[in-house]
């Protein structure tokens, strides 16, 4: 583990792994070409499955390889799984791929250390390799082809067989007593900690080949896999935390967050290992997996402001500005925004504050103000008043000093300016509606985590400690904090101060610097990773672009418009490892980030009771509803921005007609598919009460010839096997698919209706063209309901193109299957109507639409309407709401099941 010590915290070097007894004098030496990594196993005693399992052969039998002059004449013994693991993937990984003129850099001897496995030399072999092949183009681009097959290899295996997944058996301890090289225990578990050690070697391995195809400029387009996919998640990382008590919570966010990274996992533990950030206290608070509960409260249960280390808590008292100064900028037709300066903070009678009204529309009269950003849970908020405690506003007032070299430069913080007092619910909406103007217009925003202002920033030569360290952080959790990240224009992160000579202050823009820099270096390991995930997780890319087109508002203004389907598709993305602490906030915040006009909407009631109070204004029903509001919203003020990939999603959607696409929160924590579905479209959407959200997809229509076949489709027959199809009438051309989702997607009755119905199944691809082999995509099952003339098309004059109206049955993975018919054989069978040996009796036909085929999405038995927001924009001042009722014709087309395209000819088309 040197190798991730070097770049993460020198704390990695403990993780000790023993080398497998006999290893130094093995009957059969690591693998050092690629023909004997792929030989290997066998040549253990062991085979490599389809699946990437490997199993044992019963009986063990004697490979025929005369490449390995060590092999013993006789039938080699089975040799056992830590010796082969370690053996073929440590060893054998390293002296197969990093090499110099076919020979490996790094010998055994190399490669362990006192009886450890070491990758103390790995970084300096990788520099020689990373320089040869600059040296060296002939043969260059296979060689690493053929590199890039050996990693994908050992990663399938590794993942297959040792990734954690929740709820699997306890921990398997690598000091436990080893296995000899033969014997009984073939079986064995190689132990957690040597998998961890495999797992962050590899990315290692993966992310130099990156760096070498980048640096000699290689591209092959499709014959390489994904160098940032990871090799865990690891078992023994979270076996760490576990027993240091960390919050469930932190856990699960971090698995989904670097996905199956093990480097990246082991690095923010190792960040907040020595630190009680993670783990004082969530335990005895009773946090779960799906919320950490540990919040700033009183002894009777009450939220209250917490005073900084080393406070004497006694003689440190709350104050705050004028409140009638900050509710008469607030009542002002005008979008005045107040700031405050600060003064005071160490004189007798306590600190004094300056109410300034700053008006953003004005370009003749530009502020430079700070916003402070912080944690509610941190105790930075204040239910009951705009005040905080004499020793918060004296730190607060030191970073400012720090930022701008002036501790009087005007500031702007929630707790101190949006009132929260009964009978100011007006200025509290106005307040909260200013915040993308505030955070937006500010020259700097200095971020408030107690977690991180209580540790130093780690080695600077080294950013990833930092970067990981920020990356992990809880205000990187919360809701509020990415619409302010996004909007800032520079974002400062207090670290622990050394002494107050000291700027403890980091740059986020100078740290991404940084670590572009140094991921450069061909020993930067997954710096490159780190850094696009920290920019991913506050949507970095947009928050660059938000800055470079401020050069007039109404250019920004036009550019925003253009581009919301892009910057909703990333909020998501970062949303989604992220909390609220109320349920509503959600929604309301979402909306603030994209600039949604909500003025008189549903949208706006939501930020009326402040994050920490106890009771929930909004039950599910009104949530739901809430949800409803801001597509609408968005769908009116942004025309065509709600991105199509959101009807691929996981997680339960909204119960309401035209919205049952809709995912109910985006605080999902789910993983992201693959291809990632928000990633791509082709078409702007559209939105309709009647028929749900228009996209544009290829996708393949599912003609069977029975219902028993039909059943097998749906995956309500017993068989839950892949059903696999021809797209084609040379047969060459198969499509297989298989149920994702364990959960319905409609009511029993539902699944039973479709199951016997006459419509037209289909499927709804993610992508922009039809599957490959592998990996397998993300798609949609749906049930076509009606089929229309498609109107917006330019094949409309040739009455070609047609929009499928259609409800979902349930997500899908799919992928080509073109060894399903093997032979001239299987096809002849097939055309006879006699299918061969093996080969389903249940025939469907597939019939492949356009790439660019329109489909209303909806979900199936919708029972509930929605009233819509009653707020008028510019686009649409006509615009009233009524309840949305189902059309009675389209509801007697799919009781009576006679809809939709039968046995491949369509029985009803209006055009």
């Amino acid at each position: 583990m040197e190798q991730v010590a070097d770049n993460h915290g020198e704390g990695i070097k403990d993780i000790y792994v023993s080398c497998v007894d006999d290893l130094k004098e093995p009957d059969v030496d690591p693998p050092q070409t690629f023909q004997e990594f792929y030989d290997f196993p066998e040549l253990c005693g062991w085979q490599v499955k389809e699946d990437f399992t490997i199993m044992t052969y019963d009986p063990p039998r004697q490979p025929q390889n005369e490449q390995y002059p060590n092999a013993p004449a006789k039938q080699v013994n089975q040799l056992s799984k830590p010796f082969l693991i370690q053996a073929w993937l440590f060893f054998g990984l390293v002296q197969t791929i990093v090499q110099i003129d076919n020979k490996p850099i790094l010998t055994f001897d190399d490669l362990h250390a006192s009886g450890q496995l070491s990758t103390a030399k790995l970084h300096d072999a990788i520099r020689k390799w990373t320089e040869w092949e600059a040296k060296n183009k002939k043969g260059q681009r296979f060689r690493l082809i053929q590199v890039g097959w050996v990693l994908d290899l050992a990663r399938q295996v590794i993942r297959k067989e040792f990734a954690y997944r929740p709820g699997e058996d306890e921990a398997n301890d690598d000091d436990d007593e080893s296995p000899d090289m033969y014997g009984n225990q073939a079986q064995v578990h190689p132990g957690d900690k040597t998998i961890l050690v495999i797992m962050c070697l590899g990315e290692t391995l993966a992310a130099a080949k990156a760096r070498i195809l980048e640096q000699n400029q290689i591209e092959t387009t499709g014959w390489h896999s994904d160098d940032q996919a990871g090799w865990g998640p690891p078992k023994h990382v979270f076996t760490m935390m576990e027993k240091a008590r960390w919050c469930p919570r932190t856990m699960e966010i971090l698995r989904g967050q670097v996905s199956s990274n093990a480097t990246m996992l082991v690095a923010a533990y190792q960040a907040y290992h020595a630190s009680d950030r993670m783990k004082g206290g969530h335990f005895e608070a009773g946090c779960t997996s799906q919320e950490c509960k540990l919040k700033s409260l009183d002894e009777k249960g009450k939220y209250e402001n917490r005073h900084r280390p080393n406070c004497r808590k006694r003689f440190c008292e709350p104050f705050g500005p004028d409140k009638e100064k900050v509710l008469e900028l607030l009542a002002e037709e005008e979008n005045i925004i107040p700031l405050l300066r600060l003064k005071g903070c160490d004189d007798p009678g306590g600190p004094q504050f300056e109410v300034i009204g700053f008006d953003p529309n004005n370009e003749h009269d530009p502020m430079d103000f700070v916003t402070v950003s912080h944690v509610w849970s941190d105790g930075w908020g204040n239910e009951q008043e705009n005040k905080l405690n004499r020793c918060q506003l004296s730190f607060i007032r030191g970073q400012i000093k720090r930022a701008t070299g002036s501790e009087l430069t005007p500031f702007w913080m929630d707790t101190l300016v949006i009132p929260v007092a009964k009978g100011q619910e007006e200025c509290r909406k106005k307040g909260i509606r200013q915040i993308f103007d505030v955070f937006a217009s500010s020259s700097h925003t200095i971020i408030l985590d107690n977690g991180l202002s209580d540790m130093d920033r780690g080695n600077a030569a080294k950013p990833a400690e930092a970067a990981m360290k920020i990356f992990a952080s809880i205000w990187m959790r919360r809701l509020w904090t990415l619409q302010e990240a996004y909007l800032s224009n520079r974002l400062l992160i207090p670290f622990m101060e050394e002494n107050k000579a000291t700027n403890n202050l980091v740059d986020f823009d100078k740290l991404e610097q940084e670590l572009e820099v140094f991921m450069k270096k061909s020993t930067s390991g997954i710096t490159q990773i780190i850094k696009l995930q920290l920019s991913h997780t506050i949507m970095g890319e947009e928050r660059r672009l938000r800055k470079n087109r401020m050069s007039s508002k109404g250019r920004h203004e036009k550019l925003l418009k253009e581009k919301t389907a892009a910057v909703v598709a990333n909020a998501y993305r970062a949303a989604r490892w992220r909390t609220t602490a109320k349920p509503e906030h959600e929604v309301l915040a979402l909306a603030t980030l994209l600039k949604l006009e909500t003025k008189g909407t549903e949208i706006e009631e939501a930020g009326l009771d402040p994050p920490g109070k106890a009771t929930n204004a909004f039950s599910n029903d009104r949530l739901e509803e809430l949800v409803c509001v801001f597509w609408n919203v968005l769908h009116k003020q942004r025309k065509g921005a709600i991105p199509s990939g959101i009807i691929f999603l996981p997680g339960d959607k909204v119960n309401r007609k035209g919205f049952g696409w809709a995912p109910r929160t985006w605080l999902s924590a789910y993983e992201m598919d693959y291809p990632d579905p928000l990633s791509f479209w082709n078409k702007a959407t559209d939105l309709s009460p009647e028929k749900g959200l228009s996209v544009h997809y290829p996708g393949f229509l599912l003609h069977p010839d029975s219902l028993s076949c039909r059943g097998k489709i749906l995956g309500t027959s017993a068989d839950s096997e892949p059903f696999t199809f021809p797209v084609d009438r040379s047969l060459n051309e198969w499509y297989s698919f298989q149920r994702l989702d364990d959960k319905a997607t409609g009511p029993l009755n539902e699944v039973a209706r479709q199951a016997k119905a006459n419509t037209q199944l289909a499927i709804i691809l993610s992508g922009s063209s039809l599957p490959r082999e592998s990996p397998k995509e993300i798609a949609l099952l749906v049930e076509v309901i009606d089929t229309e003339a498609d109107q917006t098309s330019e094949e409309t004059l040739d009455r070609r193109a047609v929009e499928h109206i259609c409800h979902i049955i349930h997500r899908i993975l799919v992928w080509r299957s073109p060894d399903h018919l093997r032979g001239t054989r299987d096809k002849r069978s097939f055309k006879s109507g006699s299918p061969a040996a093996g080969l389903d009796e249940n025939i469907c036909i597939g019939e492949v639409t356009s790439p660019t085929q329109r489909w209303w999405v909806e979900r199936p038995e919708i029972i509930k309407t929605v009233k819509l927001a009653t707020e008028k924009t510019e686009q649409d001042e006509n615009f009233t709401p009524k309840p949305l009722v189902r059309s009675e014709t389209t509801l007697d087309r799919i009781k009576n099941g006679v809809s939709g395209i039968l046995s491949g000819v369509w029985t009803k088309r209006k055009v």
